[in-house]
């Protein structure tokens, strides 16, 4: 016993050497005659509990450390760091305050808030805010700890902020905190944050988390809804800077809200059961998604992405939409648009819906992406433009897309403004089976559209419905069977469709049909109905 007694002396001293200002604690004294093996044991209880303490405070190189004193019932701890830089300061406990403000910094340069474990409690009072900045900038990072109970803010500004200040949390708890972060002088009053960083973080009943910086990053982080659900939103005055996330699940909030940013990266996040549409990104000049769903969405679209006078750039790779109440993929007015291995199933809208009241040149593909059991059409295209390019240069791509069971039309394409045409564009190796209408429906004021080995089987419409009085729409190679209403028809113009090599048959409503005289524009087509037809001859079943 004397032995270990000594041993725990000498670290204690080794301790207090390497930390040298700190204040020691209680050591373990000799042993005195009689001294009973219960008070013995407290007395190396306490040296133990004063050991770990200093030792956390050397592993995260403290320069200051405070405590509940520090603030008091209703004070506020205010550090001025005019004359220093690089400056760490630690919480030795958790802390609880009443009025104000916990922590006041004053101009900061290089500053780290190391809560090492503890909670800042602002005890549900009204007015009450963590941390307040005056004339912080360059670097502040708040790390390793949480925010609990903080009514109108994690964080607010009371004279303007540096610009470009970094700003960092870093394994951080925000729980019942109202606003996250909240900056209460704006960029007319002199104030922008650079960049913006979470990570590691968990925001549980935490309201809005309102945001306002250059560019933002949100890295492995959690978002619980519960009594109070919030949005992570993300406005950007300044239509600069990066919008970032990478594995992050929302649960139960109102979703994320990203505005006027020049890029928004989203990778392996999810999204379940959010009360509003999960992901909306209007007016961001490129987007790019991996691997992100979003399941049992409560409320609206579940994506939307859009533009407002800005030329979108949209990629979208593997990413999938659930049991959605509203439509599952919306864009709107895309300048470019790549949507590859994507599946929208059991929306309570369209499965993906691309919409514009503007003219709008531009170039969309879809490449093996799936849309099933949707309560509306599987694909909604509904754009105008008027691209009249060559159909060598490709306006819109179907490669490979599936269109199963959705209540409506499985591709559904069409031109809402009356003064412009639709083109050009490419459906390639598409399939649609047992939709409640059309396979394939195209409307008026369609023009180079090529359909090839495409396949139409059990829907409730016509297998490929070639539109109105003015399409320019040729079908190749392609199969219409057990159809409820027509296998081909054609509505257009004399000879401005074209069905070259395609083969119908079973289908309720006949084979081929439309306009008198259809038989000018069949060539070498499969099983048929037409009385007289001169430009086909039967071709074998499939």
């Amino acid at each position: 016993m004397k032995n270990r007694v000594r041993m725990v002396v000498v670290a204690v001293l080794f301790f207090c050497k390497i930390l040298q200002a700190a204040t020691c604690g209680p050591t373990v004294q000799p042993i005195s005659a009689g001294e009973s093996i219960w008070k013995l044991t407290s007395r190396v209880g306490v040296t133990t509990d004063v050991i770990e303490s200093l030792v956390c405070l050397l592993a995260n190189s403290c320069d200051i450390v405070i405590g509940q004193s520090d603030i008091g019932s209703g004070g506020v701890y205010q550090f001025d760091g005019t004359n220093y830089q690089g400056v760490t300061i630690c919480l030795k406990e958790d802390i609880i305050f009443t009025t104000s403000a916990a922590i006041e910094l004053i101009n900061t340069n290089i500053v780290t808030v190391n809560l090492s474990g503890h909670s800042i409690n602002g005890g549900s009072h009204s007015g009450t805010t963590a941390f307040l900045l005056t004339g912080v900038q360059d670097s502040l990072v708040i790390k390793n700890g949480s925010l609990v109970d903080v009514s109108t803010g994690v964080m607010q500004n009371i004279s303007p902020i540096y610009d470009g200040l970094n700003l960092a949390f870093r394994e951080m708890i925000f729980f019942r905190t109202n606003t996250a972060i909240s900056m209460n002088n704006g960029p007319a009053n002199g104030f922008t944050i650079g960049a913006l960083r979470f990570v590691e973080c968990l925001f549980s009943d935490a309201g809005d988390v309102n945001v306002l910086a250059e560019s933002t990053y949100i890295l492995n982080c959690k978002f619980f809804g519960d009594v109070n659900p919030g949005a992570l939103i993300l406005p950007n005055v300044v239509n600069t800077g990066v919008r970032f996330f990478q594995n992050c699940s929302f649960v139960g909030t109102k979703g994320i809200q990203l505005d006027n940013a020049s890029f928004a990266f989203l990778q392996d996040c999810a999204f379940d059961r959010t009360l509003n549409t999960a992901i909306s990104i209007p007016s961001v000049s490129s987007v790019f998604m991996r691997h992100c769903g979003i399941r049992n969405q409560v409320a609206g679209d579940a994506l939307f992405i859009g533009r407002n006078n800005v030329s979108t750039q949209i990629q979208l790779v593997s990413c999938f939409v659930q049991n959605c109440a509203g439509a599952g993929f919306v864009f709107s007015i895309p300048s470019i648009l790549s949507c590859d291995d994507c599946i929208a199933e059991h929306c309570g809208g369209s499965g993906f819906v691309l919409t514009s009241t503007t003219d709008s040149n531009s170039e969309i593909s879809f490449t093996n992406c799936s849309a099933l059991c949707n309560s509306a059409k599987g694909f909604d295209y509904q754009m105008c433009s008027t691209n009249t390019i060559a159909p060598a240069l490709i306006g819109l791509v179907f490669d490979n897309c599936i269109a199963t069971g959705n209540a409506q039309e499985g591709f559904f394409v069409r031109s809402p403004c009356a003064s412009t045409s639709l083109g050009a564009g490419v459906f390639r190796k598409c399939t649609a089976t047992d939709n409640g209408s059309d396979a394939f429906f195209f409307g008026s004021a369609i023009r180079d559209i090529v359909i090839y080995e495409c396949t139409a089987n059990g829907n409730g419409g016509d297998g490929f419905d070639l539109g109105g009085t003015t399409t320019f729409i040729d079908v190749v190679n392609s199969c219409a069977q057990n159809n409820a209403g027509v296998g081909f028809r054609n509505d257009a113009e004399l000879g401005a469709n074209l069905c070259l090599g395609n083969t119908a048959v079973y289908n309720l409503g006949g084979n081929y049909g439309g306009i008198g005289g259809f038989d000018a524009v069949l060539v070498n087509n499969g099983p048929a109905e037409i009385a007289g037809g001169t430009n086909w001859t039967n071709a074998s079943l499939p």
